[in-house]
């Protein structure tokens, strides 16, 4: 098993050529320490437009970046020779989880969630998007909560949705509503309310990759909301 984590968005400012370096740097030791912790190798994947992949990474929620990310996960089981992923995801990053289940993958063993958009891509000054999701040109997004029929059955999965209630980002209802979905329609899912740091109570990536780290482990799903949880 290896343990992906797939970042959320990031400030435009930080995406300039004379930042990647340091980016890329800081990305290798939270790799690091994170692998260490899991006792698994762990690999960072860029949605398209972050750490110097092409694209726009405000772009998010669109199909084809699921699509990207699924090819991705695939050179990289071929690469390390593994069967099995733990995948961890913040903001948009969780989003990408939700969107590869519902693409239909089997090898996903943990899936851990945080403070991710999992409905029609919400507007940033308010409301959502006008895109007709269901006609021509709408097929663009891949709305995972519409499309959570086609999440694979599998016995050994396990999903954890960690919200904090205050997230101005990211609305916990959403987080919420996806993990009943998920629930409701029979699959392992585990909703964690944590606490992510001010002003806007979004980032939750230490705690979605801890608990990928310990699902991986075969640690109880009670292990991983006393470690993480409020």
């Amino acid at each position: 098993t290896a343990l992906v984590y797939f970042s959320g968005d990031i400030p435009e400012a930080q995406l300039a050529a004379e930042t990647q370096e340091s980016a890329r740097t800081n990305y290798q030791r939270r790799a690091d320490m994170w692998a260490d912790r899991a006792g698994a190798p762990v690999v960072i994947i860029g949605r398209p437009g972050l750490m110097g992949s092409s694209g726009f990474h405000l772009l998010g929620g669109r199909r084809d970046e699921g699509q990207v990310i699924d090819r991705a996960l695939d050179a990289v089981k071929e690469k390390l020779t593994i069967r099995r992923l733990a995948l961890a995801g913040q903001s948009g990053g969780a989003r990408i989880i939700a969107q590869l289940m519902v693409l239909g993958r089997r090898d996903i063993y943990c899936a851990a969630m945080g403070s991710g958009a999992y409905d029609v891509p919400r507007l940033r000054g308010g409301g959502t998007s006008t895109t007709n999701i269901f006609g021509d040109p709408g097929r663009r997004y891949l709305v995972p909560i519409r499309q959570a029929d086609n999440v694979a059955k599998s016995t050994d999965r396990r999903s954890f949705v960690i919200g904090d209630l205050r997230d101005t980002v990211t609305p916990f209802s959403e987080q919420k509503a996806w993990a009943d979905k998920l629930a409701s329609l029979g699959h392992h899912v585990q909703l964690i309310e944590a606490v992510a740091p001010a002003p806007d109570y979004h980032g939750l990536s230490e705690k979605a990759v801890m608990a990928a780290g310990m699902c991986a482990q075969a640690r109880t799903d009670q292990d991983i909301r006393t470690a993480i949880g409020k």
